[in-house]
């Protein structure tokens, strides 16, 4: 190992290359951009970006990846309870995916708090509550995302999901308490805009936007995306 240096150095100086004459690519079999891969980490754009005028604009917002199976393979998240206590406990991981997907091209860095509501967290013996709780995972998810966000002139986008307490109860005040908790933390930390993904049930998707919107951060415009995902248990149709 204490000859990697040089080839540490040949691979980075490669890599900055790259980034100022990088491969050019299409988005598409009518795209006339022809922009170069990894012109992400030149981008410069203001602290003060707005997402809703930029879309109004006609320009695309890119989205990050997957953080659950891909910090899977790698070793960071349990498979079957499938939480993020990797925030807290291997932040650096999860950070260095942010990194993978900004140097990508994407603009938003969405907190890696998928299944993150304390519910979920306790949830069939798992401990990750007990041992770091839902608001500090959380918490730390915006840092992470905050920080790369803030290196490559992105979004930080706080993110909510179904929870196992929607499935057990179907109480409107219970389902909305344990949503809350989690935006009354991406509130404090001003993210950007909230995201609430990967819903079965309409009736909790539905839910999950009006928390989003009751507990806006000072930069969020409220709840900007919703997936609805339908499956056999979901109640209702629209």
């Amino acid at each position: 190992m204490q000859r990697t240096g040089n080839t540490v150095s040949r691979v980075a100086t490669a890599a900055r290359r790259r980034t100022v004459f990088g491969t050019r690519h299409c988005c598409g079999p009518h795209c006339a951009c022809r922009r170069p891969v990894g012109s992400m980490a030149k981008r410069q754009f203001s602290n003060k970006r707005d997402i809703v005028a930029e879309m109004k604009s006609g320009r695309a917002i890119i989205g990050d990846g997957g953080f659950v199976f891909e910090l899977e393979k790698r070793g960071f998240v349990k498979a079957g309870p499938w939480t993020p206590e990797a925030t807290c406990e291997f932040p650096n991981a999860v950070k260095q995916l942010h990194f993978e997907f900004a140097r990508a091209g994407a603009d938003v860095m969405q907190t890696f708090t998928f299944y993150a509501t304390d519910d979920k967290l306790r949830n069939r013996g798992n401990e990750a509550a007990a041992k770091y709780g839902a608001s500090n995972i959380n918490d730390a998810a915006c840092t992470l995302a905050r920080d790369v966000a803030k290196q490559f002139g992105g979004y930080a986008a706080g993110g909510i999901c179904q929870t196992p307490i929607y499935l057990t109860t179907q109480d409107e005040q219970q389902v909305k308490a344990m949503l809350g908790a989690q935006c009354e933390v991406f509130a404090s930390r001003d993210v950007d805009f909230m995201i609430a993904e990967y819903f079965e049930h309409v009736e909790e998707a539905k839910w999950a936007v009006e928390v989003a919107q009751k507990n806006p951060s000072k930069q969020s415009r409220g709840c900007e995306y919703v997936h609805w995902s339908p499956r056999r248990h979901a109640r209702c149709e629209h």
